[in-house]
């Protein structure tokens, strides 16, 4: 997949090795929290695990933006309808 990426898409190269390091920590908080949860549910309610989901969701967020904008820049952002939007993501 990153050969593709890096042979197909050079332009976006930064940004999806950035979005998938994010979504590679968020993945590993995630499965970290569901394993403490299940071996000991007292230490995972006094992990903050909300605050730190939100910290990395964020980052995600922010991540994925930059490769949409990005994306756009490379597609020429015509304004024809078929430009990356926000919508378009959800």
């Amino acid at each position: 997949m990153r050969l593709i990426q890096r042979e197909w898409f050079p332009g976006l190269s930064w940004e999806t090795a950035e979005l998938l390091d994010v979504h590679a920590r968020l993945i590993d908080f995630l499965w970290t929290q569901q394993m403490l949860r299940v071996t000991d549910a007292e230490a995972w309610l006094d992990s903050d695990h909300d605050t730190r989901f939100l910290r990395l969701w964020g980052l995600h967020r922010d991540a994925a933006q930059a490769a949409r904008v990005k994306l756009n820049e490379l597609a020429g952002g015509t304004g024809t309808g078929y430009d990356v939007d926000a919508t378009s993501a959800v």
